[in-house]
């Protein structure tokens, strides 16, 4: 991943460990964090000495640093209290913890906390099958343990609503979240606001809404929300599906006026549209992911100033090889949105689809670190490994490279957008960033013999042909 878009995410605070710390001070504790970086868990020893217990919030991805620390932090005499993805779907990877919690922490965080401060041997901690938390009672992540970054401007994370209307096969936070019939929990208004000001955001900053689907809320209080945010200046991105605001074009309500940025500093900057499966209508599980509203999709985005992004799955059971890559590659041309991020298919414990790849075996890869959507990590069903990589390598070579990204972002330059603000919005509407970046990534890939050349040309001449 080229560092810019490496620098971005590391600046993401990770709101489940705030809150485990907000919580923690109410009964006295000094809490500090650290992330866990891979290629630096050594190097946590000396972070780890100072505490008497270590929460540790962790995804599949980080599963084999994560059992690294739990490893240091027993040889050391702590205890070590693990939640998240990770431990709620694959428990025995984190079988050495001295604690372990399964689903949402809020239910029994207090109960936790006290337990530990009178030492009883809880284990774990299971809240799958207690009502759904209560998102009106959201306690706000303690900012102050995050660090600032040293290079780049800081997405702040929020937070406005849990849950997703779709169950899409591949997807593991939906079933974290997702409880009741919709599954779906929405924040007040009022409180995410007052959570903005206590954090001190004021015109100029960038939020991100760390949220499954921000486009699952009920309009009315979504148009309160942006409204505020624009009125302020406050610049913000988030992910979602883009039925609801496909229909917004066609009806008076005026959410995706309060989402553009455009005539004046506030606004949605960017949004991430999961469209997931292009090689099919509608995505398996999902209820409004259609391939056939994407192109309207992108010229609304377009005509409000919003760059917006698809995340495309490569590599599901149906998908073969080259003509599911031949049709994916053609469906982003006819709608050309600012960029497409393409993610190798990743099967996750505790997803339906995941949960088929594992019992049958095909799961090669044990560095959880590996789970990246960047590198096949099983034996896909209806192509080989070297396909599947190689097809992938291909579509980032379609979007990425000098003559299509300019192409793209001739159609998407916006003058307004420019003049407004030459530094942020106007160069993000083009995509340039982005492609620019994985174009690099390209290149070292091919300098490291990742790429195969001799394949990359058939499937250039193949995808003529198939035209």
């Amino acid at each position: 991943m080229s560092s810019i878009v490496k620098r971005r995410l590391m600046h993401m605070d990770p709101l489940s460990v705030g809150i485990v710390s907000s919580k923690l001070q109410e009964y006295g504790y000094e809490t500090r964090y650290q992330p866990i970086n891979p290629d630096e868990v050594e190097g946590l020893n000396e972070q780890i000495e100072w505490a008497d217990e270590i929460f540790i919030s962790a995804r599949h991805f980080d599963t084999t640093p994560t059992q690294e620390v739990i490893t240091a932090a027993n040889r050391l005499g702590k205890k070590t209290i693990v939640g998240g993805y990770g431990p709620t779907f694959n428990s025995e990877a984190f079988a050495d913890a001295s604690v372990r919690v399964y689903g949402e922490v809020e239910p029994i965080l207090d109960i936790l906390i006290d337990n530990l401060r009178s030492d009883r041997g809880e284990v774990e901690y299971d809240t799958r099958d207690l009502p759904p938390f209560d998102l009106s009672k959201y306690i706000h992540p303690d900012r102050a343990i995050y660090s600032s970054p040293k290079i780049g401007p800081r997405l702040h994370a929020f937070e406005t609503q849990r849950g997703c209307p779709n169950a899409c096969s591949f997807c593991a936070p939906t079933r974290l979240q997702k409880k009741g019939k919709e599954g779906i929990r929405v924040r007040p208004v009022d409180d995410v606001i007052r959570e903005i000001e206590t954090a001190g955001l004021q015109r100029g900053h960038n939020i991100f809404f760390v949220d499954l689907n921000t486009m699952s809320i009920p309009n009315q209080q979504l148009e309160e929300l942006f409204s505020w945010l624009k009125e302020r200046g406050i610049r913000w991105y988030t992910e979602g599906t883009v039925a609801k605001l496909v229909k917004d074009t066609e009806t008076a309500s005026t959410l995706l006026k309060q989402m553009s940025p455009l005539d004046g500093q506030g606004g949605c900057c960017e949004f991430l549209y999961g469209a997931d499966d292009l090689a099919v209508e509608k995505t398996k599980g999902s209820k409004n992911k259609r391939r056939s509203m994407i192109k309207k999709a992108v010229e609304i985005f377009k005509e409000h100033g919003i760059a917006l992004n698809l995340s495309v799955v490569v590599g599901l059971d149906h998908h073969r090889f080259p003509e599911t890559f031949y049709q994916i590659a053609g469906q982003i041309n006819e709608a050309q949105p600012t960029y497409t991020f393409f993610h190798i298919a990743t099967p996750y414990q505790g997803t339906p689809w995941g949960n088929q790849v594992y019992k049958a075996g095909r799961v090669f890869e044990t560095d959880s670190t590996r789970f990246n959507h960047q590198q096949a990590v099983a034996h896909p069903k209806s192509m080989t490994r070297k396909e599947l990589e190689q097809g992938y390598f291909w579509l980032k070579r379609q979007f990425n490279n000098p003559s299509k990204f300019f192409d793209t972002a001739q159609k998407h330059f916006n003058p307004k957008a420019i003049k407004q603000d030459p530094f942020l919005l106007g160069p993000m509407l083009t995509g340039l960033t982005w492609a620019i970046e994985n174009w690099i990534d390209l290149q070292e890939l091919g300098a490291k013999g990742y790429i195969d050349r001799q394949t990359q040309r058939g499937l250039d001449q193949g995808y003529r042909n198939w035209q």
